[in-house]
């Protein structure tokens, strides 16, 4: 598994929206993931309320690439509010030859087998050798997606997925936890925390 281009934004409109209900724009004392003392209080006090409160949540974006085998992404699709631009099945497999490197772990006897038939439908392109190439690629396959979700739904994946059995959530949960401007408060103050 890897993460690449890990980025937020929307901190500021998420902000003056927090701050909408009491029209207490006055006490804003943030610009972007950088937040004041009165933006904290005020932050940690929403999350601890519960979900209906901490709606500012969902306003602060994260978008990342995620390069990772089918199966993490049978289980990522578990997440909603969330945007994925994915490698092309259709468009990208049979272009070239795979190797190793294309996969989490592959068997060298299975890698040969998918490789054959790759060659097999570039000789002819026809629909059902396509087919037989497509339908024999391995879960282990590696796909990247671009990634767009929230902070509420990110802080819901780790509490949930980094204690996780499959080393990519709990990959994924180490990288967010240790990247994520705020996010180590902000768990600290998730009413569900587990």
């Amino acid at each position: 598994m890897r993460i690449d281009n890990l980025e937020t934004y929307g901190w500021d409109s998420a902000i003056r929206g927090m701050r909408n209900p009491m029209l207490s724009h006055d006490r804003i004392d943030s610009k972007g993931e950088n937040i004041g003392e009165n933006d904290a209080d005020l932050m940690k006090r929403l999350i601890k309320a519960g979900s209906s409160h901490r709606k500012f949540l969902r306003q602060i974006m994260v978008s990342m690439d995620i390069t990772a085998c089918l199966k993490f992404w049978d289980e990522f699709a578990t997440y909603e509010f969330t945007v994925c631009n994915s490698t092309s099945q259709m468009h990208s497999m049979g272009k070239q030859l795979l190797g190793e490197e294309h996969f989490s772990s592959i068997d060298p006897t299975i890698l040969q087998v998918v490789n054959a038939k790759i060659t097999k439908w570039q000789e002819d392109r026809s629909e059902a050798n396509f087919r037989d190439m497509i339908d024999n690629i391995p879960q282990s396959f590696l796909y990247t997606r671009t990634v767009t979700t929230n902070y509420e739904v990110v802080m819901n994946m780790i509490m949930s997925r980094r204690n996780h059995k499959m080393k990519e959530w709990r990959t994924l949960c180490l990288v967010l936890m240790a990247a994520l401007p705020n996010i180590d408060w902000m768990l600290d103050n998730k009413e569900d925390r587990r």
